[in-house]
């Protein structure tokens, strides 16, 4: 992937009119999500290149007003960050005490991150999809709902006897 500066006029060089959704949604992967995930997991950044989100938010303005593209957009957007607090739970749970309250906030932080860029791609969805429909919470509700499920109901128990440890030791 090149780093050099796109100049004003220069084409985006992909079609989306012969491209389906599950080619939009590699090009997502790998250009976006694969790079936003291994700057949350290294704190490199590897791809400093504002075409990428343009292709990206295409892609899901192309696709987003169609209800089965729309539904796999939405779908692999929650898969993201279901992944991501699922990797990151398994750090979690061999810790306690002040290491772990310390690193579910890392987490949290981190997850912070990942959400408001991947909001910012798939914004589209909030506009029509999710704004229709009962069934599916806007992108941030479903992403708050994706770690409460994967990470905080399952560490909720530990993080209380932590804080209260904490507390007392304080007093």
């Amino acid at each position: 992937m090149s780093t050099k500066p796109v100049s004003k006029g220069d084409a985006i060089d992909f079609n989306l009119e012969t491209m389906t959704v599950e080619q939009g949604l590699k090009l997502i992967e790998e250009e976006r999500v694969q790079p936003l995930l291994t700057y949350l997991r290294t704190g490199v950044f590897e791809n400093r290149n504002n075409m990428t989100f343009m292709k990206a938010y295409s892609v899901v303005v192309q696709f987003g007003d169609q209800q089965a593209h729309s539904f796999k957009l939405y779908t692999y957007y929650k898969q993201v960050i279901q992944g991501y607090c699922s990797e990151a739970m398994s750090q979690l749970t061999q810790l306690s005490g002040e290491d772990l309250l310390s690193a579910l906030a890392q987490l949290w932080e981190k997850n912070t991150i990942l959400v408001f860029w991947m909001q910012r791609v798939f914004q589209y969805l909030d506009r029509f999809f999710t704004k229709s429909s009962t069934e599916h919470p806007d992108l941030f509700r479903a992403a708050l709902q994706c770690f409460t499920e994967t990470v905080y109901n399952k560490v909720k128990d530990k993080c209380v006897a932590a804080m209260v440890t904490v507390v007392n030791r304080e007093r």
